[in-house]
């Protein structure tokens, strides 16, 4: 249909707004195609000939109910069980030992926020249970009633499983032809709820007092505002010492004080910070020198990281453009930006990288593998191709290939520090503390004095990238002298 071929500038701006007043999504300029082709699926769904009548059904009577569909289809996610296995370890380790020393008798409570399909809520309670957590309450709540109805259904294919191990798939799965169904022992501590995390005032009774919160992959859709909205909720749902688990490309940095970067076997969370009795105040220590292989930090002031803007290669105004909205934090911008300017002809390595970086974490790991090998296919030294082969590896717990795809990286552009700080996760997470330290060593050396520039340091800033060096490289020094 004509009417429905083409946003009018009015029509963009009355969806947009509706999104972001409704779920507080962000559909900027960059997201413009991607709203339209939603609004159309729907309008033709609901037999509406152009953008101005579906428009008047979602005001209308029983509006609401159509909006929720809406919604249903704009937050549409890819996930699998035990995503980034190093967070599932921290809850079973450090994290629990924390709230088992609070907790008392009651029962240990997590909240799954953005659940999806319920994947990750269902991974929680495995860990609990393998870990001798007989009364805990794992709630997972998310916007969409489609993805609720999945999750409560519990049945899932050979690739969302494909990370469980077959002792667990025994244990708490139902062999379903070729599908796994949730056994009743994880459906006694797992359940879901519908929440709007902007519309509905929370902490409430349902969620105050949780022990640990996972919100993975999910704030990058949200504006900047509700962003800061959310966090201070959740730190507010949280106590002193409480775990908050964001996705691997998602930080607190400069949006949030309530937290503290925690690291354990090479993977990241924030600890909702203890308040300091003011007669334990103490007056700022001036912070000691950078870290360098061949010198102690003890011994001259910290220098900060340089900034280096990332290289633009001239021949793509797509990318151009999508690298702005990622550094201005709009990744589904950015992932739409991409996906309209890539022809899959004339497409260069770089866009085909960044797009795969995008895909990677928004949990899409199949289209971002199928991407960083049209990549290297077309440039097999490009050396941020190796490093998002080894990400996609990582994700997976295939340690053996991550190492070995980031020396890649490495032996191509020796100068980057992301593939020394990725490098270093890994080693740590397989106890090779010594080879960890030296990497994120390197990585902070050169974040001081010069890292190779890179697309992909847009989604990193160096003062975080620095930061996180700095903490791991300490936890390993720590972990190698006790």
């Amino acid at each position: 249909m004509k009417s429905l071929a083409a946003f009018a500038e009015e029509e963009y701006e009355a969806f947009r707004d509706l999104l972001r007043d409704a779920a507080g999504l962000k559909f900027d300029e960059s997201r413009r195609e991607a709203l339209r082709l939603a609004v159309r699926t729907r309008a033709l769904a609901c037999g509406d000939g152009s953008f101005g009548v579906y428009l008047e059904r979602l005001h209308g009577e029983g509006g609401e109910a159509e909006r929720q569909r809406l919604l249903d289809l704009v937050t549409i996610q890819e996930t699998s069980f035990f995503r980034n296995p190093e967070h599932f370890q921290a809850l079973a380790g450090p994290v629990l030992h924390e709230v088992r020393l609070h907790a008392g008798g009651r029962p240990i409570r997590v909240w799954s926020a953005g659940c999806a399909t319920g994947e990750e809520a269902y991974s929680i309670g495995l860990s609990l249970l393998e870990a001798g957590v007989h009364s805990a309450e794992v709630v997972g709540t998310d916007l969409s009633e489609a993805a609720l109805g999945a999750a409560r259904v519990g049945r899932y294919g050979q690739r969302a499983v494909r990370q469980v191990p077959q002792p667990l798939l025994d244990r708490y799965f139902e062999r379903v032809k070729d599908q796994f169904l949730v056994g009743e022992a994880l459906r006694q501590v797992v359940r879901f709820e519908h929440l709007n995390l902007i519309r509905e005032p929370f902490p409430t009774v349902r969620f105050a007092g949780c022990d640990v919160v996972f919100c993975r992959n999910v704030i990058i859709y949200f504006t900047p505002e509700s962003v800061r909205r959310i966090v201070r909720t959740f730190a507010d749902c949280l106590p002193p010492g409480g775990a908050l688990f964001l996705g691997p490309s998602e930080t607190l940095w400069q949006l949030s004080t309530d937290f503290e970067l925690a690291e354990w076997g090479g993977g990241f969370y924030y600890r909702r910070r203890r308040p300091v009795p003011v007669q334990e105040a103490r007056p700022p220590v001036r912070e000691t020198t950078s870290l360098s292989p061949a010198r102690s930090p003890s011994r001259r002031p910290r220098r900060q990281p340089r900034r280096v803007a990332p290289p633009i290669p001239r021949a793509s105004s797509g990318l151009d453009k999508a690298l702005e909205a990622l550094r201005a934090g709009d990744a589904p911008g950015a992932t739409a930006i991409l996906e309209a300017s890539l022809d899959g002809q004339g497409a260069g390595a770089v866009p085909l990288v960044v797009l795969a970086y995008l895909y990677l974490s928004g949990g899409r790991r199949g289209p971002a593998v199928d991407l960083a090998q049209r990549a290297l296919a077309l440039d097999p030294l490009c050396p941020d191709a190796h490093l998002l082969e080894g990400l996609a590896a990582r994700e997976e717990g295939r340690h053996e290939e991550s190492q070995a795809a980031f020396r890649r990286a490495l032996y191509l552009e020796p100068a980057s520090a992301l593939a020394r700080y990725h490098l270093g996760q890994v080693y740590a997470v397989c106890g090779q503390r010594r080879k960890a330290e030296r990497e994120f060593s390197e990585a902070i050396r050169l974040l001081e004095t010069g890292a190779a520039a890179s697309p992909l340091s847009v989604a990193y800033p160096a003062e975080a990238l620095h930061h996180a060096c700095r903490l791991v490289w300490e936890k390993c020094r720590e972990a190698r002298r006790a």
